[in-house]
C-alpha cells in the first residue's frame, strides 16, 4: 500500500538487477521497472546523480557490490530533473563498499525527486572482518618551508594490525594487501602579518619512488583578521604490502608555523 492506494507491479518491482560495472559518473541509472534491488559495481570512486524510470511511490534499493565508494549527489544537474536525488539535509551521501540505501520516488518533491533514505551498513568491511584504522596527529610546530617536506606525525592514536609509522612514513603490512582504503589528511598553520598560504599533497611509493596521487587545494588568507587556516583532502587507494604513504606540505610566501592538533593523517579500510 502507498498512501492508501494499491501499488502496481511497476511500483513494487521484483528481483535484483546487476548492472554492468561503471567507470565514471552514474547519471540517470537505467533501473528497469522489473527490479527493485539494483546491484552497482564501480572500478573507481564515482558520483551518482539520478535514477531513470521514476514512478510515484516506486521504491528501489541500491547496493554497492564493488571495491570503491559511490557518492550520491543531491539535486545534481547532470541527471534529468525528474530523475534527480534528494538526500536528508540536502547533503551528499557516500555509499561505501557493502552498504545499501533505499530511495522512494516522491512526485510532490520539487516536481519529482527520488527521496533517499538511511544507509544500511556493510557487514564488516565486505569480508566479515572489521575495517582496520590508522590515525595520527601532527607532532611539530615548526615553520613550514617553501619546498615540500614530510608532515611529522606523533605516535598513532589508533593503529590496528597492518600499519607501522616512522618519521611520518606509514608502511602497509601484508595483512592489508589488496584492501581498498580511504586516506584523509589535514595540514593547518598559523601565519605572520595576517597572512597564511598552505599547500599539501598525498604521496605513495609502491617500489619505484614517491609520486603524488592527490594534491590539496591551496589555502590563502591575506586580510586583517585571519592568520590561521589549512588544507585537507581525501583519496582512495588499493593497499599493497610494503606500500609507503606520506603527506608533504609547503607554504607559499610568508612564515607559516604548523598547528599540531590541526594536522593529521587517517586511513580506514573499506574492503
Amino acid at each position: 500500500m502507498s498512501n492508501g492506494t494499491l501499488m502496481t507491479p511497476e511500483q513494487l518491482g521484483q528481483g535484483t538487477q546487476t548492472h554492468d560495472q561503471f567507470s565514471s559518473v552514474i547519471n540517470d541509472l537505467p533501473a528497469s521497472y522489473n527490479y527493485n534491488v539494483h546491484r552497482l559495481s564501480v572500478s573507481v570512486a564515482v558520483d551518482m546523480t539520478g535514477i531513470a524510470n521514476p514512478r510515484p511511490g516506486r521504491r528501489v534499493t541500491l547496493v554497492n557490490t564493488g571495491a570503491w565508494p559511490i557518492t550520491l549527489r543531491d539535486n545534481d544537474g547532470r541527471s534529468l530533473s525528474q530523475n534527480r536525488l534528494t538526500t536528508p539535509s540536502n547533503a551528499d551521501i557516500e555509499v561505501r563498499v557493502g552498504e545499501a540505501i533505499d530511495a522512494v520516488y516522491d512526485e510532490d518533491q520539487s516536481g519529482g525527486r527520488w527521496r533517499v533514505g538511511d544507509l544500511e551498513p556493510a557487514s564488516g568491511g565486505g569480508s566479515g572482518v572489521t575495517p582496520a584504522v590508522f590515525y595520527a596527529i601532527g607532532s611539530s610546530t615548526a615553520n613550514l618551508g617553501t619546498s615540500l617536506s614530510t608532515l611529522a606525525l606523533a605516535s598513532a592514536t589508533i593503529s590496528d594490525t597492518g600499519y607501522s609509522q616512522l618519521g611520518g612514513i606509514i608502511t602497509i603490512g601484508s595483512e592489508l594487501n589488496g584492501k581498498t582504503a580511504r586516506v584523509d589528511w589535514a595540514v593547518g598553520g598559523s601565519g605572520a602579518t595576517n597572512r597564511v598560504e598552505v599547500r599539501s599533497e598525498l604521496q605513495v611509493d609502491t617500489g619505484g619512488g614517491y609520486s603524488a596521487v592527490k594534491t590539496s587545494s591551496n589555502y590563502t588568507a591575506r586580510n586583517g583578521t585571519q592568520n590561521t587556516g589549512g588544507v585537507q583532502g581525501h583519496h582512495y587507494l588499493t593497499l599493497s604490502t610494503g606500500m609507503t604513504i606520506r603527506v608533504q606540505a609547503l607554504r607559499d610566501g610568508s612564515t607559516c608555523n604548523l598547528i599540531t592538533d590541526a594536522c593529521s593523517v587517517g586511513i580506514q579500510t573499506l574492503s
